[in-house]
């Protein structure tokens, strides 16, 4: 019954995801404490997406491996763009510490969650800026370090860079990740 109220956008199951966030509110207020919150209201939010995802993120800078599993955990919970986009900024964090070979596979994962959550955004008609700069950000990056797009990445990349630039055209982060990836390509 839990899960219904997150896709049903009850009061409790929103709440959540303003009063647990990592970084707006729960590490500025509690500071080196924000980890106990998390301990300590697990047994009543654990049913809840954005606590995991929340969660996820406080621990990123700290432990990878664990905000990976969170923030998986958190899509196996409600695949939603929120999560999908957490789940694909950590996978392109991990990417930075890889070898090439395995970088593949991980942006692979990282790419293919982020265009989900664009195109979910898409179905719903509720275009966020933070999937689109997370992909465009990462696949940058990815570049950099050595990666090779796919035929199939490079035309779905184009699609988004240019969706990108016709919904989020006058943000300045979004047009410095699209000359960034011009330069690139």
């Amino acid at each position: 019954a839990l899960p219904i109220s997150i896709k049903m956008r009850t009061p409790e199951a929103r709440l959540a995801g303003r009063l647990l966030d990592a970084d707006k509110i729960v590490k500025p207020m509690l500071k080196s404490r924000a980890n106990e919150l998390y301990a300590v209201c697990s047994k009543d939010w654990a049913w809840n997406s954005r606590y995991w995802e929340q969660r996820a993120l406080l621990v990123a800078g700290e432990d990878l491996a664990t905000a990976l599993q969170y923030a998986r955990h958190a899509v196996a919970i409600e695949l939603h763009p929120y999560t999908l986009t957490t789940l694909g900024k950590l996978l392109l964090q991990e990417m930075e510490h890889l070898n090439q070979s395995t970088e593949n596979y991980v942006f692979a994962e990282a790419f293919e969650k982020l265009t989900k959550a664009i195109e979910m955004e898409g179905y719903r008609s509720r275009i966020t800026v933070h999937p689109f700069t997370t992909l465009l950000h990462g696949t940058a990056r990815y570049i950099e370090l050595g990666g090779h797009l796919t035929e199939s990445q490079t035309k779905k990349l184009n699609e988004h860079m240019n969706d990108a630039a016709y919904y989020f055209g006058k943000d300045p982060h979004i047009n410095q990740c699209l000359n960034r990836l011009d330069n690139l390509l």
